[in-house]
């Protein structure tokens, strides 16, 4: 009664678990596109994360390192969400009777910024990718900063008797992007 059919449900078996590895292991093509909304969140997210890293780097005395760090998970969050994130920042430490100012360059181009403290002027070239730092020796109460990033003039007056961060962050996808100004 069952001769010669023994083997069918073991073949109709292997044909399911094959099937099941073949459709659930393929790997998923992802396209994304971020909405404007989406794009303005990640912005504010930014808006507020940065200071907040750069007050951990000075809780640690390694301010410079945790916006490093901070910057290339934010860069690397950006894209996973389809995003593509251009982070500049500048930071504004005081030290004994000095000033250390360090920028983080996490755009495509290299940035020149000009700073100002006291009629001492410097320039500090920053290369896309790469952080930069100089000192200025006693420093007034309040500092210019002036640099030029997306062919865009930018300056931000900064308070000297404490640690400051400036940063211009700019997010696209497609033809969404928002570009904003971090004084904090």
């Amino acid at each position: 009664m069952y001769s010669g059919k023994k083997g069918q449900f073991f073949l109709v078996g292997a044909l399911a678990i094959c099937m099941l590895l073949f459709f659930g292991l393929t790997p998923a093509v992802r396209l994304v596109s971020t909405s404007s909304a989406g794009i303005e969140n990640i912005a504010k997210n930014l808006e507020m994360e940065i200071p907040h890293a750069a007050g951990v780097g000075v809780n640690a005395s390694n301010a410079a390192g945790v916006l490093t760090n901070f910057t290339v998970y934010a860069l690397s969050a950006a894209s996973d969400s389809g995003a593509e994130l251009d982070c500049l920042w500048v930071l504004f430490e005081p030290m004994a009777g000095s000033m250390n100012v360090t920028a983080g360059n996490f755009m495509d181009s290299p940035v020149t910024l000009g700073i100002n403290i006291s009629g001492t002027y410097k320039t500090l070239y920053a290369d896309a990718g790469t952080q930069n730092s100089t000192t200025f020796s006693t420093p007034d109460y309040t500092l210019l900063l002036a640099m030029e990033v997306y062919g865009e003039t930018f300056s931000a007056d900064v308070l000297t008797n404490k640690t400051s961060v400036y940063s211009l962050i700019s997010v696209s996808s497609g033809d969404n992007s928002v570009r904003k100004e971090i004084l904090a």
